[in-house]
């Protein structure tokens, strides 16, 4: 597509987020909303409620829901659905060692899929800032 890189041309402002000690847990105020975010199970957080590493796989993955929906209607396929499954490999000290995506399309074929999926992959911003510094990712894009 020559010319197009300029169809796909987002310019994102600076996001902020403020958290603040709330008892065990902190609270993080972003966008116009407060969360709740719990350490970590094997930290001594509760077995449910956000995480910090939670948090991470779920930008990723709702970043990569939306940035597919914006790329397909881009593309002009409009009336497909997609879900995005991730697992990340976080350690303490170690940072990100792996991420597996998981893409699942409804109402498009594999070409098509794939299409969507490789522009993503060059736009998204969560997946850039995570996987351009050498992180293994394993990616599976299916279609059902």
């Amino acid at each position: 597509m020559a010319g197009s890189s300029e169809k796909f041309k987002i310019v994102l402002k600076p996001v902020t987020a403020e958290a603040v000690p709330s008892g065990d847990a902190v609270k993080v105020a972003t966008g116009g909303v407060q969360i709740d975010v719990y350490p970590e199970r094997e930290a001594g957080g509760p077995e449910r409620g956000l995480t910090p590493l939670g948090l991470l796989a779920a930008s990723l993955a709702s970043c990569e829901v939306l940035m597919s929906r914006l790329v397909g209607r881009m593309l002009g396929y409009n009336g497909f659905d997609v879900r995005v499954a991730v697992t990340a490999d976080i350690q303490v000290a170690e940072g990100l060692r792996s991420l597996s995506i998981r893409y699942v399309f409804k109402g498009v074929d594999m070409d098509t899929a794939n299409l969507i999926v490789s522009k993503v992959k060059e736009l998204c911003p969560v997946y850039n800032s995570l996987v351009r510094n050498g992180v293994s990712v394993e990616e599976n894009v299916e279609v059902e």
